[in-house]
């Protein structure tokens, strides 16, 4: 871990990503400790963000602000961190984006959220109609448990505390089951989606 303090949004490896992370958790009330992760991990998450919520700036400022607060609080808990690396806190920010445009947008549909999940891997997959189809295909291919936590969070709306206690499982587990399941439908989606691409050009499509 580096002794100096870092410049906001300078950027380092992840490897002294890591290294800092550990120190936020050894020395949760020291401002400089604490800043100097927050400014160098923060150009990763924007850019994380943005590439999968383009619309809206200002959206993705209260992402990270939400986010850096919850880093503050699992760091002064200092519960279990030698288990909580990047990723962990990686998984955070993209919840506390869909979190955000649901209070801004009053709701975040279905689709949105596939859309986000998708759109790296097929930036130009535009068609609604069969779009649709796939994520329909794919959400019945999952496995009931991972069906049920997505329809519950994003379908219908559930507070994430609700649906940890009836998988009677912790707040924090329930969030590590949601990225695990978008995993599974987004491979699923991707799947689909170049296989349709491919498919498309023989003139035969199978969903």
């Amino acid at each position: 871990m580096r002794d100096r303090g870092l410049r906001w949004g300078e950027k380092v490896s992840s490897s002294e990503l890591e290294g800092m992370l550990r120190g936020c958790f050894e020395k949760p009330d020291d401002p400089l400790t604490v800043s100097s992760f927050c400014g160098a991990f923060r150009p990763y998450l924007l850019a994380l963000l943005s590439s999968l919520y383009p619309n809206d700036a200002s959206i993705i400022e209260d992402a990270l602000q939400a986010a850096f607060v919850k880093f503050l609080s699992l760091f002064r808990a200092r519960s279990n961190h030698g288990q909580k690396n990047l990723g962990y806190f990686v998984v955070i920010a993209r919840h506390c984006l869909i979190d955000e445009v649901r209070k801004k947008r009053g709701r975040i549909a279905f689709d949105d959220f596939a859309d986000m999940e998708i759109r790296q891997g097929i930036g130009d997959f535009d068609e609604k109609v069969i779009w649709h189809i796939m994520v329909s295909a794919a959400m019945m291919q999952l496995d009931q448990r991972c069906r049920f936590v997505l329809e519950s969070y994003y379908i219908q709306e559930r507070d994430a505390k609700a649906i940890a206690d009836e998988l009677k499982v912790s707040h924090e587990s329930f969030y590590v089951i949601l990225q695990r399941s978008r995993a599974s439908l987004r491979a699923l989606l991707l799947s689909k989606a170049r296989a349709y691409c491919k498919d498309e050009k023989t003139g035969v499509t199978a969903l």
